[in-house]
């Protein structure tokens, strides 16, 4: 009702209940008009929304874009830096069949030789190599090229295709196993490309084992899927992975698994670090394991890697690295078992028998030792140059090796087969074998007994506002089907 209105209605006496009940009722009309204004307004806002933060919305077709976009870019920077590689060799000699006899012409190219170094020659920073095959890899900070001064390089330890061996501040050795693959530019929401997740993965297709370890399982799920992502963008950035050389060992032999953590070496004619259960449980680390201790070799040390035990597809990776040079499914002649005979001369070396491995009683080598089939013998690490793929040792026999990988109704998963009681036919370096988790043996029929460090040169950075973005995806498609339906 308008002032004129209301006037009328005075001045002709009217009713004033008349004129209250009209006030409320265009009240009321007024109010309906609000609630339904304000629900098409959140329908409006669902739809947008929905049509915003959608499985195909505006923000997953931007991210995609973007994806695209940074692979994109990334090839354009390798191909550059190829042809900048290529030229320079072709300009300078840095590369491309260079030995580095020459001392204008540095092995290892430029940016190796005039990184900064420490006194031992390790690097102050992570920095780019260049074999003489043009191979491109990183090395780590705190270490080396083995030997990288030397004239000649008669084993193959400065070249990738033979194994390339760095070395740290106190002797471990890594060699490198690259992983090449083809980018399709398709990636995961973790930022896994599809023709390196193809190329990348464990050999096994048995569905009852697991890498990283289901989430369901137990409490270590969580935590072992973090660093197996963490891993995998590492593999994908750098192209490759290091492994310990020789198997991880001790300064001083153990006797059994009481005896105490020991300092864990990667070394030539150490003594195999026996005696050592995977962890607490097959769901559970804990602080004196094989996962610990490799996870923890480095601490406070300056170094531009990452040290784990071995992932089930990082030894897949090196089996595939090696195959090419040693047979993998019948691995009897290139690894110490029980059905090899052998003839070792290294008067470094030592070696202990089944009978007396728990007694910690080993046994210098003066000039040779042989072994006939049927023999169980222990050597320490890298006895036998036989016994060496692609400048890695004893993959195959000597003691077997626990990795991260497991078949949860069952145990951990370890790899190599052993010395005693073990055939490099029917178990030879590629075999899948369970052991529990809480149990320290020195066989294979309980494996395991040793830990492999796996060395990762970084891992790739994930935008902050990926993972923002994505929660908050989750939680806006939920709110608007709670508004549309």
């Amino acid at each position: 009702m308008n002032l004129k209105e209301f006037k009328q209605v005075k001045s002709k006496g009217g009713d004033k209940k008349i004129m209250k009940t009209k006030i409320k009722q265009e009240k009321g009309i007024t109010l309906i008009a609000l609630v339904i204004t304000i629900v098409v307004l959140l329908i409006l806002a669902g739809v947008s929304i929905n049509a915003i933060f959608s499985e195909n919305g505006i923000i997953k077709r931007a991210k995609d874009a973007q994806n695209k976009m940074d692979q994109a870019t990334q090839n354009d920077l390798d191909s550059i830096n190829e042809l900048n590689n290529w030229i320079d060799g072709k300009t300078n000699g840095t590369t491309g069949g260079n030995t580095g006899k020459d001392d204008d012409k540095p092995f290892g190219g430029e940016k190796y030789n005039k990184a900064e170094k420490n006194n031992d020659g390790t690097l102050k920073a992570n920095t780019e190599y260049t074999d003489s095959e043009n191979a491109t890899v990183t090395i780590p900070k705190g270490f080396k090229v083995l030997d990288v001064a030397k004239t000649e390089d008669t084993d193959g330890e400065q070249t990738v295709s033979t194994g390339l061996v760095i070395q740290d501040a106190n002797g471990n050795e890594f060699v490198w196993v690259p992983v090449n693959y083809t980018a399709t530019g398709t990636l995961d929401d973790d930022g896994l490309d599809s023709g390196f997740k193809n190329t990348f993965k464990r050999s096994t297709t048995d569905s009852n084992y697991t890498e990283p370890y289901a989430s369901e399982y137990g409490e270590n799920g969580a935590e072992e899927k973090s660093d197996y992502l963490k891993m995998m963008q590492s593999v994908q950035k750098n192209k490759g992975f290091y492994i310990g050389r020789y198997e991880a060992g001790t300064i001083e032999p153990r006797k059994s698994s009481t005896t105490g953590i020991s300092e864990v070496v990667v070394k030539r004619d150490a003594y195999p670090y026996i005696y050592v259960k995977w962890g607490e449980a097959t769901n559970t680390v804990g602080n004196v394991g094989a996962v610990y201790l490799s996870k923890h070799m480095y601490d406070k040390k300056d170094i531009g890697a990452t040290s784990t035990l071995c992932y089930g597809v990082q030894w897949d990776a090196a089996m595939n690295f090696v195959s090419s040079t040693n047979d993998i499914s019948n691995s009897t002649n290139w690894g110490n078992y029980y059905d090899n005979a052998w003839t070792i001369t290294r008067t470094t070396a030592k070696y202990t028998d089944s009978t007396n491995v728990a007694t910690g009683s080993w046994t210098d080598i003066t000039s040779n030792k042989s072994k006939t089939k049927s023999e169980s013998i222990l050597l320490t690490t890298g006895a036998s140059d036989s016994f060496k793929a692609k400048n890695i040792f004893d993959l195959a026999g000597n003691v077997g090796e626990w990795t991260m990988e497991a078949k949860p109704s069952l145990g951990r998963v370890s790899r190599g087969g052993s010395y005693n009681m073990s055939y490099g036919s029917n178990i030879p370096a590629s075999i899948r074998s369970i052991g529990y988790p809480t149990g320290s043996y020195n066989n294979i029929r309980f494996p395991l007994s040793f830990i492999l460090v796996a060395l990762t040169t970084g891992s790739m950075n994930q935008k902050k506002w990926i993972n923002t973005m994505l929660a908050l995806m989750r939680l806006t498609r939920t709110l608007a089907h709670q508004i549309l339906y």
